[in-house]
């Protein structure tokens, strides 16, 4: 009997997760092409677009590991035609976490650049912010820096963390078993959650203002001066979303990016003009994307630009701070560009391979599979700020603060 054309759509899609071919907002097919139930829901939302490329990482990595290749492939074909069988995102989500895990050797690999098979130290989540950074493992918070507004001030325990944003604002927000929690300087109800968003895809903390995703949808709360809180009435179909302190901006499923706020500086204008988009970060005034290409592309203001940024292929991840834009290449290299960071040396890591980076205000913090980094200004009057470069043991030991 011939295959019809649904097993062969099928197969086709379990081709391209085992070959790792990424092409869209997913990492293991092309969401343009998206046809099963399970295709399109994984493309419409965030989290599981990310938990998507996070199994690609760990499916490779396994393989790098395992002496019988055909016998993992024949386990993942399994697991890939059993997760097609889900009805709802939280089956696929459920499915996704509990096979990442397998394959990283029981570690979660829910990190921004991949597994953590290799990783020498517990965190796999890094968020910098204003003066501060905060680091996650699958149970674990740990802050240091600047505790201005409380942002080392932990509210609760927290179990199976899967995000942790805080962009370069006194404010950060973690989403784990329980949802999302924000604290630090909550004065203007970024800490207010919405009910129906405790679930959200996806937070993005201002220092005045909180935008969140959820289903294709926006919402956002906290201070309004600019109008950055009021997301247009027909935006939907979204897939990422980033803020900064006067405005907001959304990447819409075709790869359009809207935005609202602020309209001085030419932000929102070079922002929207931005095309193919899977990724957004904003700084203070800029705005870049990771397109569908893996390239960088920004708009900027009239008070900054970035040079060579045009340059720049085979991206996997992209970070905004105030000032600066750091990216961390495919093979896992991490370069800064935009703003000179004290004490930021490429050539000084370049044997280093980093899975996620986090820029804020004035510094960056990555992690890397040896070690946690830092840099930044050292004019900074907090000693446990910026120090450069520590291992995780140091970090942990000397200058990481919770309660």
């Amino acid at each position: 009997m011939k295959r019809n054309n649904r097993f062969q759509l099928l197969m086709l899609w379990l081709v391209f997760v085992l070959s790792l071919c990424g092409k869209s907002q997913a990492a293991s097919f092309d969401c343009a092409k998206a046809v099963s139930k399970t295709e399109n829901l994984i493309c419409s939302n965030v989290e599981l677009s990310q938990l998507d490329e996070n199994l690609a990482a760990a499916y490779k990595q396994a393989r790098e590991n395992y002496q019988d290749k055909e016998a993992l492939k024949t386990e993942q074909l399994a697991w890939l035609k059993a997760v097609r069988r889900c009805d709802d995102g939280i089956c696929i989500k459920n499915s996704y976490v509990e096979r990442i895990k397998i394959l990283s050797g029981g570690k979660s690999g829910a990190t921004e650049g991949g597994s953590l098979a290799k990783a020498k130290h517990p965190w796999k989540l890094i968020a910098s912010g204003d003066e501060h950074t905060c680091v996650a493992s699958d149970d674990e918070i740990k802050c240091w820096g600047n505790n201005n507004g409380g942002a080392l001030n932990l509210p609760r325990k927290f179990n199976q963390i899967t995000q942790l944003n805080s962009t370069w604002s006194t404010a950060v927000c973690a989403k784990d078993s329980a949802g999302w929690e924000c604290w630090g300087e909550c004065d203007t109800g970024v800490c207010d959650i919405p009910g129906d968003y405790k679930d959200a895809d996806k937070l993005a903390p201002a220092a005045s203002h909180v935008c969140g995703l959820k289903n294709g949808l926006v919402r956002c709360w906290g201070k309004n001066k600019y109008g950055q809180i009021d997301a247009p009435s027909d935006l939907h179909d979204v897939i990422d979303i980033a803020v900064n302190n006067i405005h907001s901006c959304a990447v819409i499923r075709d790869g359009s990016v809207r935005c609202w706020g602020n309209k001085k500086y030419n932000l929102i204008s070079s922002a929207e003009r931005l095309a193919n988009a899977k990724k957004i970060s904003l700084g203070l005034y800029f705005s870049c994307i990771l397109n569908n290409s893996n390239k960088v592309d920004c708009g900027f203001s009239t008070e900054q630009t970035i040079a060579g940024v045009e340059k720049f292929s085979n991206v996997k991840m992209l970070s905004a701070g105030l000032f600066p834009l750091c990216l961390i290449h495919s093979g896992g290299r991490l370069s800064c560009i935009g703003s000179e960071i004290q004490g930021f040396n490429e050539n000084s890591i370049k044997n280093e391979k980093f899975f996620s980076v986090s820029a804020g205000r004035s510094h960056v913090c990555g992690l890397s599979y040896e070690n946690v980094r830092c840099w930044g200004d050292y004019a900074n009057e907090d000693p446990n700020l910026y120090k450069v470069p520590h291992s995780a043991e140091e970090l942990v030991k000397k200058t990481l603060l919770s309660n």
